[in-house]
C-alpha cells in the first residue's frame, strides 16, 4: 500500500490546511492566484446516525472553470512529527467525488462515514480537495505554459461519544557523544486528539526544578497530538538542572 509522508509544522496544524498557490506568469512577472476555497477546514463526525454525515463547500473565486477532485487519506503521526497518509476512499461516501466548477460558483460536497462502527477511539483523516492539472495558456504578451494544481487538506475526525484526551509526559536522561542529553516523550493515551496550546514543561531532579523555554519545546509546543500518538524530542541537558533521573510536569490550555 502506498504511503504519503508529509512533514507538518505546528502552525500548519493549527490552520488544518495545505494550499499550493498557483503562480501565473504575466508579462515577465508573477501573480499569486488562489483559484478556489474549501470550507470548513475541520469537521468531526460520529461513527453512526445522522451525525455520521457532513457537508463541505468548494467556492471558485477565479474566472476559469476548474476541475476538482475530492478524496480521503488516513492520518497518523510518527514520533518525529512526520504525518503518514494512505488512501482511505473506501471508508467514506463522497458526492460528487469529481466535478467541474464554473467561475464564481460553488459546489456542495456531501460526505458520509461508512467505515466500521462502533469505534473505540477517534480516527483521524484528511479530506483532500485538489484541482486537477490545468494548463495556463500562453498569452499574447508572452509568458510560460504551466501546469498547476491547488490542494487543500481538511481535518476530518470520526469520534465516538464521550471521547477524551489523556496526555502523559516522560523525561529520560540520554547520552550522546559523551554528552548528557534529555529525551522527552509526550503521548496521548486518550480517545480523541489534543492540541497542545500554551504547553509548559517543568523538570525536577535532586530537589531542583527548571522550566523549559518555548524554544526548547518548539518541536511539540502547539502540536496536534492524535489519539494513541506519541511525539519525541531530544534536547541538550537543561542548564541549572542537576544531572540525574528527572521527573516531568506539564500543563497546557485545553
Amino acid at each position: 500500500m502506498n504511503t504519503f509522508p508529509l512533514r507538518l509544522s505546528g502552525s500548519f496544524v493549527h490552520l488544518w490546511r495545505l494550499l499550493i498557490i498557483a503562480m501565473v506568469v504575466q508579462g515577465g512577472g508573477f501573480h499569486i492566484a488562489q483559484a478556489f476555497k474549501l470550507t470548513p477546514m475541520k469537521m468531526t463526525l460520529a461513527p453512526q446516525g445522522k451525525a455520521a454525515s457532513g457537508v463541505f463547500v468548494v467556492n471558485n473565486d477565479s474566472n476559469d472553470t476548474l476541475a476538482v477532485d475530492i478524496h480521503f487519506l488516513t492520518r497518523s503521526m510518527s514520533p518525529d512529527g512526520v504525518e503518514i497518509n494512505e488512501r482511505a476512499d473506501e471508508q467514506f461516501m463522497v458526492f460528487p467525488p469529481q466535478f467541474a466548477l464554473h467561475p464564481q460558483k460553488s459546489q456542495t460536497v456531501r460526505i458520509k462515514w461508512i467505515g466500521k462502527a462502533p469505534i473505540e477511539k477517534e480516527m483521524a483523516f484528511r479530506l483532500v480537495a485538489e484541482q486537477l492539472p490545468v494548463r495556463l495558456n500562453k498569452g499574447a504578451s508572452g509568458g510560460v505554459n504551466l501546469n498547476v494544481a491547488i490542494r487543500y487538506l481538511a481535518a476530518v475526525y470520526v469520534q465516538p461519544k464521550g471521547a477524551k484526551e489523556k496526555i502523559v509526559l516522560k523525561a529520560e536522561k540520554v547520552n550522546s557523544n559523551s554528552q548528557e542529553g534529555l529525551l522527552l516523550d509526550i503521548g496521548n493515551r486518550g480517545t480523541r486528539h489534543a492540541i497542545l496550546r500554551e504547553l509548559s514543561v517543568e523538570l525536577s531532579c535532586q530537589g531542583e526544578t527548571v522550566k523549559l523555554s518555548t524554544d526548547q519545546i518548539s518541536g511539540i509546543h502547539g502540536e496536534n497530538l492524535l489519539a494513541g500518538a506519541t511525539r519525541r524530542i531530544r534536547l541538550p541537558w537543561p542548564s541549572g538542572l542537576p544531572v540525574g533521573d528527572p521527573s516531568a510536569h506539564f500543563d497546557y490550555r485545553k
